[in-house]
């Protein structure tokens, strides 16, 4: 039976051209790989380019041979949409998942030279929203049911309920209104089913005409029991990888409302788990680090495809290798702490850190000065340590304001914080909805977000500040573009070190907040962050009269001095009647 890997290693680093045209293209990459499946080719026979194969799909015979999946496994054949990432689309296998959202693809015409098969990282944003699994690589569907019970409301008529498999004789039909209990979920074959067992069988019955979740859904869905509470019997065994596509999702331990550890997954990370749970308003991963165990939410609420924050692969297969002899591990020189591109190495605190911190191991400090109008209870306290340590030191402001002049309100109260102080690593807007506010009162848009960033940064900009603003690459590109300088907050796995050089992007990068401490860099030396703040100075007072002539300073400015002694005297004597 035909394997992925097999092929893989059939092709890898040649070429071939299968239809004689324009040499190694992706499309005959594809080509090459449907011959050694037995499969008919399809052909790009709409816009001339391999997008044809996905749009076509209905009606060019690629789904008698594939099914459409949406979690991928090596060997799926993946097509990509027009975009930056792959700008005339693109078609390629998927081979492995390269974390922070990109996949590993096997393909032709990827920059290899004469267009030979290699491999490559694309992200998976730039694909379309199914991929194919060629049916020599479909497994038993009982193997793979994912245990979730529910009751689902059927929402259409004539649903086939088929027997022990997705594709199994049909034993009954349901009808909208028609309600389920099931025990199993299963996905595959183009659709979302739920399972059941009756007697020795299990009922498939198809609830949606998608893989992916909340798409085309053709019933609605309840748990069980409401309010259970959470036990380490509910959890629901499923291996997979999430991919995050919101920030600030909160890492807790225990349960899925037990202690806050501080970390946080940002948008673009990833995390491989072992089971899930469903309640408390969202659906949850879990997985264990040390005999600890950790939860994460992925969905604003319990039912599936309902607000997702993270789409979802399969863990990547370890192939299994014979045993090498053993030899001495080479020597590999030590990876150095930082990128080279990095000049100073600090940290950002706010009023929820501890009060004895030791600012001494870092070059500089960037401190929470004010949420709104609302002074950080920390910020004097720890301003007056850092002056007194001649550590220099920002500040970040962050952002509750809900038009332009609430905007200029809170630029305003930041400056009368810190126009005594001595600023010397930037004044900063914080972009970030951490608790949902703006979400809440429809404040998360691009207009509304880069506008306070403009206000902000404009506002400090005319007061002789060096001014920026805080968020994540995602956030902006997404809300907050923006002119001035970046501070980007990106943390990779957030296990302590600094993962990526973001010096083409920003010029402050926070990498981590692992131990509950939000840890930064600099890629530019201090003199490059200078303020150069604009003092509100006193009047010049009058220069004093210039004797007219005939006067001396013993004669006329003598007896001006006495007049107004007097008139103090005389001011002196009323006091006191």
């Amino acid at each position: 039976m035909p394997n992925y890997q097999e092929f893989k290693n059939q092709v890898l680093g040649r070429a071939y051209d299968i239809d004689g045209y324009y040499g190694a293209q992706c499309w005959d990459g594809y080509a090459k790989y449907a011959q050694y499946l037995g499969q008919p080719i399809c052909h790009c026979t709409s816009s001339g380019y391999v997008k044809d194969i996905w749009n076509l799909r209905g009606s060019n015979g690629i789904l008698n041979y594939n099914s459409e999946v949406n979690i991928l496994q090596a060997g799926d054949i993946v097509v990509f949409r027009e975009c930056s990432a792959t700008p005339l689309s693109h078609i390629a296998i998927f081979d492995s998942d390269a974390g922070g959202g990109y996949g590993n693809f096997l393909g032709q015409n990827q920059g290899a030279a004469g267009g030979a098969f290699n491999i490559v990282r694309l992200p998976y944003s730039a694909t379309f929203d199914t991929a194919f699994r060629p049916n020599q690589f479909a497994e038993n569907a009982l193997d793979h049911l994912q245990a979730e019970t529910g009751v689902a409301t059927l929402t259409y008529d004539n649903i086939q309920a088929r027997l022990n498999g997705p594709t199994g004789s049909v034993v009954r039909k349901y009808m909208a209104g028609d309600q389920i209990t099931y025990a199993w979920k299963y996905v595959g074959n183009g659709h979302r089913y739920i399972v059941w067992k009756e007697g020795d069988n299990y009922i498939f019955l198809a609830v949606s005409n998608s893989e992916i979740q909340g798409m085309e859904p053709w019933a609605t869905f309840a748990p069980v029991q409401q309010d259970i509470g959470y036990s380490d019997s509910q959890l629901i065994q499923e291996n997979g990888v999430a991919h995050f596509t919101h920030d600030n999702i909160i890492i807790r331990k225990g349960s899925p409302d037990g202690e806050d550890t501080g970390k946080r997954f940002m948008s673009g990370q990833s995390q491989e788990y072992t089971e899930k749970w469903i309640g408390n308003g969202h659906r949850y991963i879990s997985w264990v680090e040390d005999g600890v165990r950790y939860f994460a939410a992925v969905s604003g609420s319990e039912t599936q495809g309902e607000d997702p924050w993270a789409t979802f692969t399969a863990p990547e297969e370890v192939e299994e290798k014979p045993t090498d002899p053993v030899t001495p591990p080479e020597e590999k020189p030590e990876k150095p702490e930082f990128p080279e591109s990095v000049k100073m190495v600090g940290i950002d605190v706010s009023e929820h850190n501890a009060d004895d911190i030791d600012f001494t191991p870092y070059d500089f400090v960037i401190l929470r000065a004010n949420w709104w109008t609302t002074t950080d209870k920390k910020f004097d306290q720890f301003a007056d340590k850092l002056e007194e340590l001649g550590i220099p030191y920002g500040v970040y402001c962050y952002d509750y304001c809900g038009d332009e002049a609430s905007a200029l309100e809170q630029a305003e109260y930041t400056y009368n914080l810190i126009r005594d102080r001595n600023i010397q690593m930037g004044v900063w807007m914080d972009m970030e909805d951490a608790d949902g506010w703006k979400q809440k009162n429809g404040y998360l848009t691009k207009e509304h977000c880069s506008m306070v960033c403009k206000v902000f940064c404009d506002f400090f900009k005319t007061k002789g500040y060096f001014t920026g603003v805080y968020s994540t690459k995602y956030w902006f590109e997404t809300y907050c573009p923006t002119d001035y300088p970046k501070w980007v907050a990106n943390w990779g796995t957030n296990d302590g070190t600094c993962q990526d050089d973001f010096a083409d992007y920003g010029v402050l990068h926070q990498y981590t907040s692992y131990g509950g401490m939000d840890k930064n860099v600099a890629y530019h030396d201090l003199d490059y962050y200078k303020s150069d703040p604009i003092v509100d100075t006193p009047e010049t007072p009058a220069d004093p009269e210039t004797p007219e002539e005939g006067e001396s300073i013993d004669g006329g400015l003598v007896n001006k001095l006495v007049k107004l002694l007097i008139k103090l005297v005389n001011k002196l004597l009323s006091i006191f009647k």
